[in-house]
């Protein structure tokens, strides 16, 4: 229990490790205030089970979830317990994973409606494209949903939004960041440029005068209003592993790699994999998007050597056409809304859909609390 306090995937839950019983868990509930989860150690009878609970459901509401651990590992009792409306129940040896993905799963939906869903894209080597796929994924995503979609452009040195929208905006990312305390909807609003129907973009002002770290109550103040406000949400992570742009690919509901077919792609691509994978909640998958498929015929690595390596298929091959994606930039328009028949516009909408969840995600992203008691006579941990 009190390895969880470290753990990433609980960084937004605050955790309330008491010592005591099912008895004391009880008494001092009906003295705080009350969480959303109890975790709590019975080592006594089996027979005094059902008494100690009854005397913790007087203190809780049925909207509370329970987490009992126990001595045994007993299929009966586990069953018991579920059907009397218990979330859980672990016995001695349960590992700390085991217990964090119960918390995730319990949790995954929680009714939190009008929240969109979160996608970021982060470029894996230099010059992988990650913000022109992250722009023409969301215009995309836009016009099949049909639901209200923005971008956001996180590079707030040397983002391209503003260019590859052709936007001329005073007002940016770094602004609404910069006032967590006064952001709400309708401020937000000046600072977004709208593109076409259902399709917004916050841009960043390149200012090499600006510093790169953001204070994390301002992004998340910014990421909860952008949920409320959008179905979607696209952030287009700059390449640098700064501790907010991992809290944002810790947390989003689809963490997108985009890396160039090189060997410095595969490396890099890999590490972000294999590390997001570990920390990331179960049921939020990472993925991995080739492009400039086709640039180096001669030289470039093969889709086929990406998921030998890091063990996934990717989910997209976008072929290179340099005359394409020069001229959609160079004139501030979007190669999906340009060239609506092209090969790169097929494989991208493709992408939007698949990425898409068909329907916006319903997951919880505000913080919650959980109280533990933890049975006097055993050491936590």
């Amino acid at each position: 229990m009190e390895s969880l306090q470290g753990d990433p995937r609980l960084r937004r839950c605050t955790l309330d490790l008491q010592p005591g019983n099912i008895q004391q868990a009880a008494s001092y509930l009906s003295s705080t205030q009350e969480p959303d989860l109890i975790l709590v150690e019975s080592g006594g009878p089996k027979s005094n089970l059902d008494d100690d609970l009854e005397a913790l459901s007087a203190s809780c509401s049925p909207d509370t979830r329970v987490i009992i651990m126990g001595p045994d590992n007993d299929i009966s009792l586990y069953k018991k317990l579920i059907n009397l409306g218990i979330t859980d129940y672990f016995s001695a040896e349960t590992s700390t994973d085991q217990v964090v993905n119960s918390i995730e799963k319990t949790f995954l939906n929680v009714d939190t409606a009008n929240q969109a869903r979160v996608i970021a894209f982060i470029g894996a080597n230099g010059g992988a494209g990650s913000s022109v796929i992250a722009a023409n994924t969301a215009y995309c995503l836009a016009q099949t949903s049909q639901q209200p979609v923005t971008l956001v452009d996180l590079d707030l040195p040397f983002g391209t939004a503003s260019l590859e929208f052709e936007i001329q905006s005073k007002q940016s990312v770094s602004d609404a960041l910069a006032q967590p305390d006064r952001l709400d909807e309708t401020l937000l609003e000046r600072f977004m440029v709208s593109h076409s129907t259902n399709f917004s973009i916050l841009p960043s002002v390149p200012n090499l005068a600006s510093s790169e770290e953001v204070n994390p109550d301002a992004l998340d103040a910014l990421i909860n209003l952008l949920r409320q406000m959008n179905s979607y949400v696209v952030f287009d992570l700059p390449r640098a592993w700064r501790p907010w742009v991992r809290d944002i690919l810790l947390g989003c509901d689809e963490a997108i790699v985009v890396a160039q077919p090189e060997l410095s792609g595969l490396r890099n691509a890999k590490n972000l994999i294999e590390h997001l994978q570990d920390i990331r909640a179960v049921n939020r998958p990472t993925r991995l998007v080739i492009n400039k498929e086709g640039a180096r015929k001669k030289t470039e690595l093969t889709y086929k050597d990406f998921e030998n390596s890091i063990g996934a298929k990717p989910i997209a091959s976008i072929p290179y056409d340099s005359t394409l994606f020069g001229q959609a930039l160079n004139n501030g328009k979007l190669i999906t809304a340009e060239s609506k028949q092209h090969k790169v516009t097929k494989t991208i909408m493709s992408l939007a859909t698949r990425i898409s969840g068909q329907e916006p995600s319903k997951k919880n992203t505000k913080g919650f609390s959980l109280l533990s008691f933890l049975h006097p006579e055993r050491k936590a941990g």
